[in-house]
Formats: C-alpha cells, structure tokens, sequence
C-alpha cells in the first residue's frame, strides 16, 4: 500500500505543473494497482479538496468528482474488520475500469 500525500493528488487533479502532474498521474494511474494500493488519510483528502476550492477555484461538481475518485469501500472480507471510525478514515484511491451504463 502506498500512502499518498495532499500535494500529489492537488497535482493529479490540478494539472498544473507539467513535470509534477506527469509524475503524480504515473504514479496513480500505472503504479496503483489492487496488489499495490493507494492510500489517502482523511486529513490528506480533505486538504486536497480545500486547495482544489481554495487556490484551483474548484467548483462543488469537482470537489465531488475528486471525493468520488478517492473513496473507494474498503472489501468485504470474512476476517476481523476494523471499527466504523477506523473504516471512515480510510481512503483508497479507485482506477474506475468499468462502465456504467
């Protein structure tokens, strides 16, 4: 699992420095995978969403695609789960492959 930090996903989504937005997008687009997953905390999402807002001029329509593109439920699984407040904090960054008709 790789933990992302706030200034890789603001230039993932922003896009504004060619160099560092390149690296960002290779690192969650072609590192990222379900063996190796990103991690955001919920202090990471929600600085990156306020600089989004803040210095991007993000409108609510963004601020909820970034949301949407960072949550992801963590999977079921048969052993021992964390509490609620554990889960909530837990974000993992989701390469959509599917397509919703």
């Amino acid at each position: 699992m790789i933990a992302l930090d706030t200034s890789v996903l603001v230039r993932y989504f922003a896009q504004d420095d060619a160099r560092q937005a390149l690296l960002a997008t290779r690192l969650i687009e072609v590192r990222l995978n379900p063996a190796d997953e990103g991690w955001v905390s919920l202090v990471v999402l929600l600085e990156a969403a306020w600089v989004m807002q803040s210095c991007y001029d993000a409108d609510e329509a963004t601020l909820v695609d970034i949301l949407a593109t960072c949550w992801t439920p963590p999977p079921s699984r048969s052993r021992k789960r964390p509490p609620c407040a554990a889960r909530s904090c837990c974000f993992r960054l989701a390469k959509s492959t599917s397509t919703t008709a």
